[in-house]
């Protein structure tokens, strides 16, 4: 996965909590309306999704592991995830996770040309160290 680093998963952890709730707070206060405030409210009730796939993340990283089987562990887990909303949802499962999957894309899309408008920016800066020192 990359040139060898490691991170201070403890550390990490830490940083991203604090980042997230800060990027809330920010974020409900700057919200234009009640949807805006119950999206950014939902989000930070997954704050321990969100540091909890980070931190994993990171443990590959620490673990070197293949890039390929990591990507593919997320995904089934993404995807279960995804589908255990979809079959508790009041519409259709299918259009449920295909509206999850819109969401996830918008925000994709929209994080990789830095326009964070319309969703929280959970987005913390978590500096590795080279050489494996933590």
């Amino acid at each position: 996965m990359g040139d060898h680093v490691h991170y201070d998963v403890a550390e990490a952890e830490r940083i991203m909590r604090a980042g997230i709730r800060q990027t809330n707070q920010e974020a409900f206060r700057r919200a234009d309306g009640d949807l805006d405030r119950e999206l950014v409210k939902l989000q930070g009730n997954l704050e321990d999704m969100t540091v909890a796939a980070a931190v994993w993340g990171m443990r590959c990283v620490n673990e070197m592991a293949t890039e390929e089987v990591a990507a593919e562990a997320l995904g089934y887990v993404i995807g279960n995830i995804i589908w255990s909303f979809a079959i508790n949802s009041s519409e259709p499962p299918v259009d449920a996770f295909n509206r999850v999957l819109r969401s996830v894309w918008i925000a994709a899309e929209a994080a990789a040309h830095g326009e964070y408008d319309g969703y929280v920016d959970g987005q913390t800066t978590v500096s590795a160290a080279k050489s494996g020192r933590a």
